[in-house]
């Protein structure tokens, strides 16, 4: 049936004085134009047709169910062969693994053991593959099971592509089936939970096997060009279910500046009480601290959550007021700290020590001697100043009060306003005279946040 993209198995290839490259087969899928560009798979080139036939007779077009001779530009008659395909450009993709549901036929002459090496035809093509069974260890003459092929070389084809198996040896047809995924991810067949999803991926409902896919997806959103590939859809049909589902409130739409992906609601609720739950047990393990930096979340949920997923949920649970940011921290709302009567000593003593001693702050070592404390004691204490805004740490392990860090702002955008240029020496000077040891840090990190801007030998006013 059509498909709505353009998909032809090739059966036959060779090459014609004056005219070049001509592969031939019956159009399964879409239709082509003379002059459009097609991709030829699983070669990964994309070609122009430079012109067609149908029946022997030149035509403009060709659509589904026609048999057809295509002329191609751009690639030598050795370089296709029986099995390639031509398909829509951009839609799909070569893989190594195909999940299937197998049918072994009842006049087969032994069971399929798990792993076994089979011959597998689909479209044109014939491949080697393992056929690796979905929690079993063989599949009787008569039986049907859901499979794992790992082909031995690349290959392509879509979703609902029916295929036959052979014995490696002798040759003789032991099977059938139906391609669920054209490009499947490794699986542990022994999951239980795999049988159930690969159950979903058998439906012809475009609804249900979309939302089944999204629902698969544990940690990536996906666009609209990657479901169509991936379940073998034209992108108009894939937009219009998802706007169906969106409408069901079953999907998540994530914008970022130049596309749109999306993620199925119940996974992306499972990781919003996943996250919540860390969180909570982040904060039992580390009363001292108010919260985790971003950049540890995804260690924190155990998996490489996609960054615009990350921010998504991060918005969502703000939104709810489950979770707070605190200077890049994020924390549960509800969660307070709890210090010791020593650690709230430890912490205002501190503070004051770095407000006191301006821009030659004392180094850890000196902190850890002077309030006989363990060094990652002190750690923990200034981390949750920095984490309260009351410190800021800047390169070389230095930490300078905040509100120190704003008089030297001040006085330096001062300082650049009216004199356009500045030395490290005269920075020095502007702080009362520190070393080059506490002044480069800080420079550096006006730099970084735009303040100030490096030109030779001398700083300038930044664009911030």
């Amino acid at each position: 049936s059509d498909r709505g993209l353009f998909w032809m198995p090739i059966d036959r290839a060779f090459s014609i004085h004056g005219f070049g490259t001509v592969v031939t087969g019956t159009v399964l899928s879409g239709r082509l134009h003379a002059g459009e560009s097609i991709d030829l798979l699983p070669r990964g080139k994309t070609v122009k047709v430079r012109g067609l036939q149908s029946h022997s007779r030149n035509v403009d077009e060709v659509s589904t169910g026609d048999r057809a001779a295509i002329n191609l530009q751009g690639v030598e008659k050795d370089a296709v062969q029986r099995g390639d395909v031509l398909a829509a450009a951009g839609h799909y993709a070569a893989s190594q693994r195909f999940d299937v549901r197998l049918q072994l036929l009842e006049s087969a002459p032994r069971p399929l053991k798990n792993r076994a090496r089979v011959r597998v035809h689909f479209g044109t093509t014939e491949v080697m593959a393992r056929a690796l069974l979905a929690g079993r260890t063989e599949l009787s003459p008569g039986d049907s099971a859901f499979a794992q092929l790992l082909l031995e070389k690349p290959a392509v084809a879509r979703r609902l592509d029916p295929l036959v198996i052979r014995q490696y040896s002798p040759t003789l047809t032991i099977g059938g089936g139906v391609i669920l995924d054209a490009n499947a991810p490794r699986h542990k067949m022994s999951d239980p939970a795999l049988v159930e999803r690969l159950t979903e991926l058998q439906r012809e409902d475009p609804e249900e096997v979309l939302e089944a896919r999204l629902r698969n997806e544990e940690s990536t959103p996906l666009t609209v060009e990657q479901m169509a590939t991936l379940l073998g859809l034209a992108p108009a049909v894939v937009s219009q279910v998802l706007r169906e589902l969106a409408g069901k409130n079953k999907i998540v739409t994530l914008s970022s500046a130049n596309r749109e992906t999306y993620f199925h609601r119940a996974t992306f609720d499972r990781l919003a009480e996943q996250l919540c739950r860390h969180l909570e047990a982040f904060h039992r393990s580390n009363p001292t601290k108010v919260g985790i930096g971003k950049a540890e979340l995804p260690r924190l949920l155990k998996q490489n959550v996609a960054p615009e997923l990350l921010s998504h949920l991060l918005d969502e649970l703000k939104r709810q007021k489950r979770i707070a940011e605190v200077n890049g921290a994020i924390k549960l709302q509800t969660h307070e700290l709890t210090l010791t009567a020593e650690q709230t000593r430890l912490k205002d003593a501190l503070e004051q020590l770095f407000w006191e001693r301006a821009f030659a702050p004392p180094s850890l070592s000196d902190l850890a001697a002077q309030f006989q404390a363990k060094p990652d004691e002190i750690e923990d204490v200034l981390a949750l100043l920095v984490t309260m805004g009351q410190l800021i740490r800047v390169d070389g392990g230095l930490y300078f009060h905040s509100k120190r860090v704003a008089e030297a702002r001040e006085k330096t955008v001062a300082f650049l306003k009216k004199n356009q240029t500045m030395t490290v020496s005269q920075f020095k000077e502007l702080l009362g005279g520190t070393t080059r040891k506490y002044a480069m840090p800080l420079l550096n990190y006006f730099d970084g946040l735009g303040i100030t801007e490096r030109d030779g030998d001398v700083r300038i006013l930044g664009t911030e």
